[in-house]
């Protein structure tokens, strides 16, 4: 059989497919560009058509001239089908609300939702303080997904593991992973009721890794995300390591979260690391003020730290010359305050000052 001829069979064979799925995909009234990435993905190729032709090749089925054919349309149909796909399927679109949740509107529901990012076992007496430090409480309880990120390469899937408290899955190989599960289980004990917590395990490539921290966020309706910081500190107080994984996650989670996100930089304490808030301890907190969404929700957190017995909380409003209060954004700046100014009476660990 010529080469042309068996080029017009292999194209037959993708222009059959290619209707067989993009028509039924309309008649169902799946939206025009959803059903081509469906048809685009249903001409791909992979190791498993690969592996076939070796097979056929092997069995004298088909010819070296057949079988150099079909890898070079395979090569050819896959690589520009994965381009088009990117340009027209946004993973993100599935999580992707009306609206943002935010802690400013959560202050007036009964309780905070938040989504903690754990990369490794040094994160979690920094991300148990602050659960500590935002104040829940048993009438108004803080409830938290802790999710575990774990990079891994060589495979596109990525897997979402809920952890019980009894649950033991993937932790043979990964012995901090039920360590750190352990470690936030024992602070719901501690907290009595005050905070709900929920375990959870991410593994996937650092490229995808977002698509689960937002797709939990949004299935568990988290008011904000909390992700580490990319640095670590030496003892002696410099920067020590830099961890790119984490700063390609922070990125990609700032542009395509639903909700609120915290960037947790936590340089400790020399010699070891922070215990969790007690008692007897103590916190000085201070919010600079200059105005905009992200300052009023940073204000409503800090006002809800405020909340608790052993924090004192000082807000410093930086205020520019010729500053324009007729503007929507400024007005909303105003109610802000405004409503800080309320929760300070009578309060003593509530301080404001204004900067010009």
């Amino acid at each position: 059989m010529s080469a042309v001829k068996t080029e017009l069979i292999i194209f037959a064979g993708y222009f059959g497919k290619f209707i067989g799925t993009i028509l039924p995909s309309i008649y169902f009234k799946i939206p025009f560009e959803e059903s081509l990435t469906l048809t685009l993905i249903m001409c791909c190729k992979g190791v498993i058509e690969l592996t076939i032709y070796g097979a056929w090749l092997d069995a004298q089925m088909i010819t070296t001239q057949t079988y150099m054919l079909l890898l070079f349309s395979t090569i050819i149909i896959t690589g520009l089908a994965t381009i088009f796909i990117r340009h027209l399927y946004d993973p993100s679109t599935r999580y992707m609300a009306d609206t943002r949740r935010t802690v400013t509107n959560s202050a007036q529901n009964s309780g905070l939702r938040m989504l903690v990012c754990i990369h490794s076992e040094e994160n979690v007496s920094s991300f148990t303080n602050l659960i500590e430090v935002s104040s829940p409480t048993k009438e108004n309880p803080i409830f938290v997904c802790v999710l575990q990120l774990v990079e891994i390469t060589g495979r596109a899937t990525s897997i979402l593991v809920k952890l019980g408290k009894q649950n033991d899955l993937l932790a043979s190989n990964l012995d901090y992973s039920r360590q750190i599960s352990n470690a936030f289980d024992h602070y719901e004990n501690y907290s009595e009721g005050s905070a709900k917590i929920q375990n959870f395990k991410a593994i996937a490539p650092c490229a995808s890794m977002h698509d689960d921290i937002c797709t939990l966020a949004v299935d568990k309706k988290a008011s904000i995300i909390v992700v580490p910081f990319h640095k670590t500190w030496a003892i002696d107080g410099t920067a020590e390591a830099n961890i790119p994984f984490l700063r390609t996650i922070n990125k990609n989670v700032l542009k395509k979260a639903h909700c609120s996100i915290g960037v947790l930089v936590d340089r400790g304490k020399i010699g070891g690391n922070l215990s969790i808030l007690t008692s007897n301890s103590s916190y000085l907190i201070a919010m600079l003020f200059i105005g905009g969404a992200d300052d009023r929700e940073a204000l409503a957190y800090s006002i809800r730290m405020a909340g608790h017995p052993n924090v004192s909380l000082t807000v410093v409003q930086l205020i520019a010359s010729g500053y324009n209060t007729s503007s929507y954004q400024n007005n909303l700046d105003k109610e802000a305050m405004d409503e800080l100014w309320a929760s300070m009476n009578g309060n003593q660990k509530l301080n404001m000052q204004r900067r010009l």
